[in-house]
């Protein structure tokens, strides 16, 4: 199960399908397509579902975790988080393997 992680502003939690518009309007915006590499332009319908729909099993593999970021206070989401190729080994992360992306609405810029 993929977990939640709170801090005294911010929820870090799964993605859920009804995260979707969100995110399509997130990574449709061409700045944030522009600084990241792995969100292609323009971004399709559907595109929001599909990446959606892969965080479990990545998890579950130790290939990454994705996270929704939202506002403590009120839910709003701002953005998200990725951390992959989060190979374990004895519950420590090999760094020098793995590769992070914050993703954030431009409000938060």
């Amino acid at each position: 199960m993929i977990p939640t992680i709170i801090t005294e502003r911010l929820v870090l939690r799964p993605f859920e399908l009804q995260d979707a518009p969100e995110v399509k309007c997130l990574a449709g915006d061409r700045a944030i397509a522009d600084t990241t590499l792995n969100i292609p332009h323009p971004y399709l319908n559907g595109m929001a579902e599909e990446w959606i729909s892969k965080h479990q099993e990545q998890f579950a593999k130790g290939q990454g975790l994705t996270l929704a970021v939202t506002r403590k206070i009120d839910g709003t989401f701002i953005g998200a988080i990725s951390l992959m190729n989060i190979l374990a080994t004895r519950c420590k992360l090999l760094p020098r393997r793995s590769s992070h992306t914050w993703i954030l609405k431009k409000f938060i810029w």
